[in-house]
């Protein structure tokens, strides 16, 4: 910033030489950029000394918007209202005004002043009348959203909800309002808000398309279509481009078609380790750019150690206490380090060391084991049938040489990927419908 500050400069003063007609558009494109710099830089008086001459010589709303952040940053908050109360036109839905330069204002505007002094800003505004007020509003609080400002996002949509009887702009709301919870993983209450948005506006697509992603957050993959269906219907009758929304269709079709049995699992960590590999592998479709395609089975290899934890290691816990001041002093064999130590310092067992352990019982004579690995090993076999067993075991055997790392060296096409999933939710759903 300071060497581009410097070259500004430079080039201002050779701008100053062109005749005054030449030199009015290039002197305001520098100006506007030393603006800039100077405020990244923090020289705020010399950054709103360039602001305000491009505001005041070529009314510029952009110039203007930045000296409301400069205003609000120098303390002067009352030159920032009137400001805004100045451009409030540009905060009009209807208004044909850059978009882009309103969403880089408003992250510089959160980036700069931050949530505490924003919110202070906004409860003096709010005292305030002018034209577009929640339309201005409403703008501020949908972007800050998407940056994580959830508080001041929604007083700002609270506020505008309760001033306005516009439907466009209250389903605009409501639909911000189903944002907020969705990036909170709220996906019941993002519905919520989607259903009251299209309440108010039945053709607002942005509504159904996010709601079709709560969906298919909850596994609801038959509501997770329909909603997306009736987005591109939307945007068919009224001649919207809609390829992302069919494009989007599809993958969801893909979770459809090999679905997971995951209304069956009780376990809230197994259910969230099942959604985090089915992200991966909605991203990963979604992406056909990732070079790494064996992070899909990695992540449903994760899920399935969860499940084992919860559902075979549980009939450990009770030998854990008696064990532990041996386990420690080292006073057990290697073997038993190796299949059950991770147990030890509250971590679960790895595939790889399940495959040994089921193998185990299900092949060898217990008795010529150390009398330790016998009693940990008998009551996992007293406790689970042997069709069980051997359905674990080909799950790990399957997942364990899909994930094998030296895989990621492949180049792997999406296609495959699909099959090994649907290989792998086989599996698990075997499993799910065993242990649940």
């Amino acid at each position: 910033f300071r060497d581009a500050d410097k070259i500004l400069e430079k080039l201002l003063h050779e701008v100053e030489k062109l005749p005054q007609a030449e030199s009015k558009n290039y002197k305001h494109i520098v100006n506007k950029n030393l603006g800039y710099v100077n405020l990244f830089l923090g020289y705020y008086q010399d950054a709103l000394k360039y602001f305000e001459e491009i505001s005041i010589f070529n009314n510029d709303p952009e110039a203007k918007l930045y000296l409301i952040i400069l205003q609000i940053l120098l303390d002067n908050d009352s030159q920032a209202i009137k400001l805004i109360k100045e451009i409030s036109y540009i905060f009009k839905l209807s208004n044909k005004f850059n978009g882009k330069a309103i969403i880089f204002w408003i992250l510089d505007l959160m980036n700069f002043i931050g949530e505490k002094k924003l919110e202070t800003f906004i409860r003096a505004l709010q005292k305030e009348e002018f034209n577009y007020k929640y339309e201005f509003f409403y703008k501020l609080g949908d972007k800050i959203a998407g940056s994580g400002f959830f508080a001041t996002s929604k007083i700002l949509i609270d506020l505008t909800l309760r001033n306005t009887d516009n439907d466009q702009l209250s389903a605009l709301c409501f639909k911000v309002l189903g944002n907020i919870y969705a990036f909170q993983d709220k996906h019941q209450l993002a519905i919520q808000e989607y259903h009251k948005a299209i309440e108010k506006d039945e053709d607002l697509i942005e509504a159904y398309k996010n709601m079709a992603l709560c969906y298919k957050n909850l596994f609801d993959y038959i509501n997770a279509s329909k909603s997306i269906d009736t987005a591109i219907q939307i945007a068919k009758k009224k001649r919207f481009p809609h390829d992302d929304l069919l494009d989007y269709k599809l993958k969801i079709e893909t979770l459809f078609m090999d679905k997971l049995n995951f209304s069956k699992i009780k376990s809230q960590k197994a259910r969230d380790a099942l959604k985090s590999a089915e992200q991966i592998f909605f991203d990963y479709n979604s992406r056909k750019d990732l070079p790494d395609g064996f992070a899909v089975p990695v992540g449903y290899a994760k899920a399935l150690e969860i499940i084992l934890d919860e559902e075979f290691s549980s009939v450990f816990k009770p030998l854990l206490s008696e064990y532990q001041q041996r386990y420690f002093k080292r006073k057990l064999s290697h073997d038993f380090h190796v299949k059950f130590g991770n147990l030890f310092r509250n971590k679960s067992i790895m595939l790889g060391n399940w495959q040994i352990i089921l193998r185990t019982i299900l092949h060898q004579n217990l008795n010529n084991f150390d009398r330790e690995v016998q009693k940990f090993l008998k009551p996992l076999k007293n406790k689970f049938k042997k069709k069980t067993i051997e359905i674990v075991i080909d799950a790990i055997n399957y997942i364990s040489s899909v994930r094998n790392p030296l895989s990621h060296t492949e180049v792997v096409s999406i296609n495959k990927i699909k099959d090994i999933r649907k290989k792998v939710i086989d599996h698990l759903n075997l499993i799910i419908d065993l242990l649940y």
